[in-house]
């Protein structure tokens, strides 16, 4: 790995780059906009990385594990105290086994973890009924107080619960999961004191702790969920998942639904909201809401860039990358490049060419949770209009997000409605 800082010419965009503070956290994509014309390709000495902002080189480099690997992907920021290193080394290594690994690896695990999604099937009506059930739920305990911030009351809870039917773990206990995963980002990709810290690292080493008991019980004593098809799942000519492995993959899978899903309804919603006609829209033609979250994902997606490390010295956009680097490849960037989309910073559900977007990756870590994403999304859209009388906008709301490297994060989404009459 590359630890020293390049001697190489940096440009104003480096120098001007920090997605940590506004404007550019308030909103990154003009200063994308400057770097996909002014230099595609560069180095920020803040953060030892180089930024790649247009939509081919993304792509490219996404479709590439042979010169871009993947090992490097959840290093932190910022190098960690020795003091939280230690806390750190009592978890298991390739705590996101999934996404740090590259073929044949990666073949394995995808594998195996696809075949306890196929194990599920019969589950899948059941588990489609209670998420519509778990919506409802939500609404109930504030729809007659005529305003709300949906992200805390509903969008963070939404998927916390509905995991907690789908991996058979107990409320309480997804809810534990579901704050250590917070955790992780805020260790890997925030500037925290070092109680903080120290903190995060003593919450994940008590979730793997937490989770190889689960799927300890589930060895003895099989249920019907995901943790233990994960345990029974087989592919031909591999062998089967330890519980190490099983507790990463599983980490990995709940940390990806957690932390893409809640921040991807969020925007979704705030970008609706911001456009209430689009909203009356979807009320009179319901078929439109996925086109409304393709599109979404496309204008404000959860992830804004991933992480990859070349493997030798590579050209990219023209500039010559040494080996050994970090490079994060910005699919926020990239899916308001001009030259892929008309108008790339208006959010339109009637834009035709959503599908080509790179906000779930692609190539062989294109994200798996697609189809939960979509049917989340209509979900929340569908109840929230159903039950919220002219849902809106709270007056004079100012849109604020987290300072973190990887995740778009939305803090509030305050709202307001007409109360609807109660029937007696």
């Amino acid at each position: 790995m590359v630890t020293h800082i390049p001697t190489i010419q940096t440009t104003n965009i480096a120098n001007e780059y920090n997605p940590f503070i506004p404007p550019q956290l308030d909103n990154p994509y003009p200063i994308y906009a400057r770097a996909r014309k002014e230099a595609p390709v560069f180095y920020s000495p803040m953060l030892n990385l180089w930024i790649v902002t247009r939509y081919d080189d993304v792509s490219h480099i996404l479709k590439d594990p042979t010169h871009f690997y993947s090992a490097h992907n959840f290093d932190p920021a910022s190098p960690l105290p020795s003091s939280v290193l230690e806390v750190v080394r009592k978890v298991y290594p390739n705590i996101f086994n999934l996404v740090v690994s590259d073929p044949p690896k990666h073949e394995r695990l995808r594998g195996l973890l696809t075949q306890a999604f196929n194990l599920e099937k019969e589950l899948r009506p059941r588990q489609q009924s209670r998420n519509w059930e778990i919506a409802h739920e939500l609404v109930d305990t504030f729809v007659q107080d005529g305003r709300a911030d949906l992200v805390q009351q509903f969008t963070l809870l939404l998927p916390s619960m509905m995991m907690s039917v789908m991996t058979g773990l107990p409320h309480e206990g997804i809810k534990t999961v579901l704050q250590t995963c917070d955790n992780i980002a805020k260790l890997l990709w925030e500037q925290n004191p070092l109680e903080k810290q120290l903190e995060y690292a003593h919450s994940i080493v008590a979730l793997q702790e937490y989770l190889t008991a689960q799927f300890e019980e589930r060895r003895t004593e099989p249920r019907h969920d995901i943790l233990t098809d994960l345990i029974a799942a087989r592919l031909h000519g591999e062998k089967p998942l330890e519980i190490p492995e099983a507790v990463n993959l599983i980490t990995t899978m709940l940390f990806a639904i957690y932390e893409n899903i809640p921040k991807g309804l969020s925007n979704t919603l705030m970008l609706l909201l911001r456009h209430p006609e689009y909203l009356q829209a979807i009320r009179e033609n319901p078929t439109l809401a996925d086109n409304a979250i393709e599109e979404a994902i496309r204008v404000e997606p959860s992830v804004q860039g991933l992480i990859r490390t070349t493997r030798q010295a590579v050209e990219v956009g023209g500039v010559t990358i040494p080996a050994e680097s970090r490079l994060q490849i910005m699919l926020g960037s990239a899916n308001h490049d001009e030259s892929h989309f008309p108008d790339p910073d208006r959010f339109d559900i009637y834009r035709d060419s959503q599908q080509k977007h790179l906000a779930f990756g692609t190539g062989i870590h294109r994200c798996v949770g697609i189809p939960l994403t979509h049917a989340l999304g209509r979900i929340s859209i569908q109840v929230l209009l159903e039950r919220l009388p002219n849902l809106r906008l709270q007056p004079d709301t100012v849109f604020e997000f987290e300072p973190n490297l990887i995740f778009r994060v939305l803090k509030r989404l305050p709202v307001e409605w007409d109360v609807p009459a109660v029937v007696s």
